[in-house]
């Protein structure tokens, strides 16, 4: 990236295998290391083998997009609160905070 002022890394991430708090974190880091180049890519997953290759159980299309959906408003809201509380399907925090 010091080559260039222009190209981006993009971060394709899979719900299940990541967890919200250690991907906001590490994006975070990312962004403050590139001068916020980065972009993040949500994939809900589609290949079965692949869950079963990494010990993930196998959701259904829906579960798997609902999944995504909570795990994109984790991530946004441990970015921009500075307390974050949110009670899911699949994830739930407690007054979690984002420090170094």
């Amino acid at each position: 990236l010091d080559s260039t002022e222009k190209l981006k890394v993009i971060a394709a991430l899979l719900p299940g295998p990541w967890n919200p708090t250690l991907a906001a974190k590490q994006i975070a880091t990312i962004s403050h290391l590139s001068q916020a180049r980065i972009a993040v890519n949500i994939v809900s997953g589609w290949f079965r083998g692949e869950f079963k290759a990494i010990g993930e159980p196998w959701l259904d299309h829906e579960e798997r997009y609902l999944r995504s959906e909570e795990f994109i408003r984790c991530l946004r809201g441990i970015w921009a609160e500075p307390s974050f509380s949110f009670a899911g399907d699949f994830y739930r925090y407690r007054d979690y905070s984002l420090k170094p």
